[in-house]
């Protein structure tokens, strides 16, 4: 999932650009990631993790 992330994920229909992803911390089923943006708009983040199945929670 995160080389799916690194590599961008369609949303509407238009890819977003490349993502730098880093896994800071694993703690049970939760992890906390560092994720560079190449481009983001409202809520960019948040729509792109939900779709590769990762839901935001902070």
């Amino acid at each position: 999932t995160i080389r799916r992330l690194e590599k961008g994920v369609p949303l509407d229909r238009r890819p977003t650009g490349p993502m730098k992803v880093r896994i800071e911390r694993t703690t049970g089923k939760n992890s906390v990631l560092s994720i560079k943006l190449a481009e983001g708009k409202y809520r960019h983040l948040k729509r792109v993790c939900e779709k590769v199945g990762h839901p935001v929670v902070k």
